[in-house]
């Protein structure tokens, strides 16, 4: 196994709630870019595919709407892509060709949903690396887990709203049943029922870290610590945002969203 020494060691430990001043995800990226070589940089983007997804979902008003990053493609490789979107993703590229045709593969989910399905479709065309495929599929369960219990407080059908993928998503449908669903499932019924939104918030994160901490183990100088610790690190920047006004609207649409009994993969490693 390949082992990066000096980007790792390089690296400052990181915490939730830290205030001590940290690498921007961009100098954190910037950083990678030099060190990695370019195929092992362009995994390390896959991470933050949701946001391509994000973007895929608005693109129609891309010309009034930021473009989001962290991303796979920076906005000009995605803008380009639009003339031919066959050099996207599989999985978007049968999005923007359905959308041309207007199709639905799954017309009883929501558009942004629909897309989160054809990205799961093909989760086994996107990377080889078996540490993001399976971070992606832990992913999944933590958002079907959370958008059940989310509907189910709110007395809401939930089965529209899950994407229909995943070891969780057959228990949940079938049964209704979360046990054993994730890792300390307990705790995060807990903290939904309790009402907390900010509390049920940093749970979720507190529970992400703790699957990363454990699906990396020792492998401290690996590939994979250096993915971990990118998602880390946008979940520190996420809570950092939070303590100005645009954090503070950003923090108002997610407790909105959360009410409404929906909670939405995209917006945990959305960083602004």
């Amino acid at each position: 196994m390949k082992e990066y020494f000096y980007l790792i060691s390089s690296l400052p430990d990181l915490e939730l709630d830290s205030q001590k001043k940290l690498p921007s995800l961009t100098e954190f990226l910037d950083f990678c870019e030099s060190q990695l070589s370019e195929k092992e940089f362009l995994e390390l983007k896959k991470v933050f595919i949701f946001n391509d997804i994000l973007n895929a979902a608005k693109s129609d008003s891309r010309e009034s709407s930021p473009y989001i990053y962290p991303a796979f493609y920076t906005r000009e490789d995605f803008l380009e892509n639009l003339k031919d979107t066959d050099e996207f993703f599989p999985f978007l590229s049968t999005y923007f060709s359905n959308k041309k045709l207007g199709k639905r593969d799954y017309p009883e989910l929501q558009e942004i949903d629909e897309l989160f399905a054809l990205f799961y479709e093909n989760l086994e065309t996107l990377s080889k690396n078996r540490f993001i495929t399976d971070y992606f599929r832990f992913e999944l369960d933590l958002r079907n887990t959370l958008t059940f219990l989310n509907m189910k407080k709110n007395n809401m059908d939930f089965k529209e709203y899950l994407v229909p993928f995943g070891d969780s998503y057959e228990r949940l449908s079938k049964t209704m049943n979360v046990e054993n669903s994730l890792p300390d499932i307990e705790v995060l019924v807990e903290s939904v029922n309790e009402g907390d939104i900010i509390a049920t918030e940093l749970t979720v994160d507190n529970v992400r870290w703790k699957w990363l901490d454990n699906e990396v183990g020792n492998d401290y100088f690996s590939l994979k610590f250096i993915i971990a610790y990118a998602i880390k690190l946008t979940s520190v920047e996420r809570w950092h945002k939070l303590t100005d006004i645009s954090g503070k609207n950003m923090l108002d649409k997610l407790i909105d969203k959360i009410k409404s009994g929906i909670v939405f993969s995209d917006e945990f490693l959305k960083s602004g």
